[in-house]
């Protein structure tokens, strides 16, 4: 039977939701994001410990990238007349 060790986490600066994520360690992917250089005051665990496959659906349902959002706004160039 598989066994309840992955965690989804949020990356927040400030209030904003900076990275989703999954793990099974909270402490040491925090490190990993700080040497990555990613700009964040916390890591959040969100709701209660699961099954990893559980976790990664979890994770995929809130944010189908799962990708670093970047702190600026995305520059999409305008194609005028």
């Amino acid at each position: 039977m598989a066994k309840r060790d992955t965690y989804n986490y949020n990356l927040k600066q400030g209030n904003k939701i900076v990275y989703k994520g999954t793990t099974k360690d909270l402490d040491k992917r925090k490190k990993e994001h700080e040497q990555s250089g990613k700009k964040f005051d916390r890591i959040e665990q969100i709701g209660k410990v699961k099954m990893e496959e559980n976790a990664k659906k979890e994770q995929a349902r809130i944010l189908p990238t799962g990708k670093y959002r970047q702190s600026r706004p995305l520059n999409i160039a305008h194609k005028g007349p």
